[in-house]
């Protein structure tokens, strides 16, 4: 028994989530790496099923029954730079609505100390202080992301392709 026929067309967040501007890809990826596999249910009415296989099988991530269309997002908040392709957690949207972007630590100086803020590069300021979240090492959510896949495949073919040249006679 698998969560296939719970889930949503697409499995996780990568599928429905777009950078709308590759400057701040970086600070999206960060932000999100830790809800790349998060379960979106098709139908709210299977969340305690999926709910038991996630407690048997010990998933990690977060098995999400309740979702809705984003609110706009607030004026120089990550949101504003990400689009959704379906319906989302609201959690999601009031996370990314609540981080404000700012092209380095200097610039939030002026902020009031309660505001979230991250820069292009993911160094990121919360309520328990700042940190660098890291630069992925790989994309997962938007075009940035099917590129570098396509890119990978491509090299892939290129090195299958090589390896059949040799055998062949």
């Amino acid at each position: 028994e698998t969560f296939a026929p719970l889930i949503s067309a697409g499995f996780g967040l990568a599928d429905i989530v777009e950078v709308t501007d590759p400057g701040w890809q970086t600070a999206v990826e960060a932000v999100l790496r830790p809800y790349r596999h998060v379960i979106r249910l098709e139908r709210e009415a299977d969340r305690h099923q999926a709910w038991a296989l996630g407690e048997r099988e010990r998933f990690r991530h977060f098995i999400v029954p309740e979702r809705e269309p984003a609110p706009p997002a607030a004026a120089r908040s990550l949101a504003e730079v990400v689009r959704f392709s379906a319906p989302v957690p609201r959690w999601l949207s009031d996370l990314l609505n609540r981080i404000r972007r700012v092209e380095d630590v200097a610039s939030a100086a002026d902020l009031p100390r309660e505001v979230e803020w991250i820069t292009r590069d993911a160094y990121h300021r919360e309520r328990r202080g700042a940190r660098h979240l890291g630069r992925p090492g790989e994309f997962h959510f938007g075009e940035l992301a099917r590129q570098t896949r396509i890119q990978a495949l491509e090299t892939d073919i290129a090195r299958l392709d090589a390896h059949l040249k040799a055998l062949r006679p």
